[in-house]
């Protein structure tokens, strides 16, 4: 998981984990398995205290801060904030979700996301099709990263449009973690979606 390039794949192998993990409401069984699993080379300490302190009854939840703590310090993989997502012209997330994560995997050049069975509706695919929206590189027509910032005159924040190329992207790792991904702009439906 450290050195996978998709967060698809972390999840995957995440859940597989946790699905050995019994009983993994113990603290006790969760640092014993950690000890094996995350070793301290890996995995930062973030990551590895997320997994002991949840009880993980919201794996989703849980599983999701783990791995962006995990991947904070890593190039292969940049989570954030999901404002909204267009394909073709359906409006597959609008501004007023917050919930939403994007992630853009530079291991298999290509951004997704986890779906729930709401955003499956909006696909109009059926809920055992997918759980996660898979859009290559090439399919891609834009992606607009903006990034908070502090106006110190007025005191008050707004945000600076900056183009986000998932080869050539060059922000620091922590200024990419404080983005959100405003924007995407993606080919016609019948692209991606069969």
């Amino acid at each position: 998981m450290a050195s996978c390039g998709d967060f698809r794949a972390q999840y995957s192998m995440l859940e597989t984990l946790m699905r050995w993990l019994i009983p993994r409401e113990e603290v006790a069984v969760r640092k014993e398995a950690a000890v094996k699993w995350f070793p301290s080379t890996l995995y930062n300490k973030n990551a590895v205290d997320i997994f002991l302190e949840r009880h993980w009854v919201n794996f989703i939840k849980d599983a999701r801060d783990f791995l962006n703590a995990q991947n904070e310090q890593s190039d292969t993989i940049t989570s954030a904030h999901c404002k909204k997502l267009t394909i073709g012209d359906l409006v597959v997330v609008s501004g007023k979700d917050n919930t939403r994560w994007i992630d853009v995997n530079t291991g298999g050049k290509c951004i997704s996301m986890m779906l729930d069975i709401k955003l499956l509706d909006v696909l109009q695919a059926s809920t055992n099709l997918c759980d996660t929206l898979v859009i290559p590189e090439d399919n891609v027509n834009s992606v607009q990263l903006l990034m908070r910032s502090i106006r110190v005159s007025k005191g008050n924040s707004f945000y600076m449009p900056v183009l986000l190329d998932i080869e050539k992207e060059q922000q620091s790792i922590e200024d990419r973690r404080k983005s959100s991904i405003v924007n995407i702009t993606i080919g016609q439906r019948s692209q991606w979606l069969s």
